[in-house]
């Protein structure tokens, strides 16, 4: 059995684990995470044109990156994330993809991404927002690079009581953090659901605003 194709895991790794991974907790979280639907649902719900310049924040080992990767003709996609050792693998699952050379893997996290102002036209972060050690500044930063009109969604489980994501700190609720959004400049605000291999996805959506 291949490590995505695994069962998944109960619970997901901690922060701490999710951060700096040596390699058997990057291949753990892979085995476990690997190829969860919320790739593919958030890539298939982007609306990606031809010539996007795509940024995953919190990419792992980049399965949302090579989706994105084969709907781009002209763009590229962009996969951050804070573990060295996992964006090796990242590199290595996407060795052989047909469209590597619009694909760039960068070692940073959601407080510095390693990306110039206005440069990117699509930005997601899947099952990663609840792992970002300051989500305030990391939404600031998401804002930062996009582009004007830019595009940016934040994914997450739907759990018992409509929790939207793990853990219980403000970021876990879906009116909390579209709010947050709203305050740290980001308009059209909305969220959907959709369904996943083991219950409902939460998407929030939003965008820069033009200018």
């Amino acid at each position: 059995m291949s490590p995505s194709s695994q069962p998944r895991s109960s619970s997901r790794p901690s922060r701490a684990d999710r951060g700096i991974m040596d390699d058997a907790t990057a291949e753990r979280y892979i085995r476990n995470y690997g190829d969860d639907p919320t790739n593919r649902v958030t890539v298939a719900s982007a609306g990606l044109k031809p010539g996007d310049v795509v940024l995953d924040v919190g990419c792992g080992s980049g399965p949302a990156v090579r989706e994105a990767a084969a709907r781009l003709s002209r763009g590229r996609a962009i996969g951050v994330d804070p573990s060295p050792n996992m964006l090796r693998i990242a590199a290595d699952l996407s060795a052989s993809h047909a469209e590597r050379a619009r694909m760039e893997f960068l070692e940073g996290d959601a407080s510095h991404l390693p990306l110039a102002g206005h440069s990117v036209t699509v930005a997601w972060a899947i099952n990663s927002l609840h792992h970002w050690a300051d989500p305030a500044r990391g939404l600031s930063e998401v804002l930062r690079v996009l582009a004007s009109r830019g595009r940016f969604l934040i994914t997450e489980d739907e759990h018992a009581g409509g929790k939207f994501g793990h853990g219980d700190a403000p970021f876990s609720d879906a009116a909390f953090v579209m709010r947050a959004l709203e305050a740290t400049g980001f308009v059209s605000v909305d969220i959907s659901r959709h369904s996943g291999d083991e219950g409902g996805i939460l998407i929030i959506s939003c965008r820069r605003a033009e200018g």
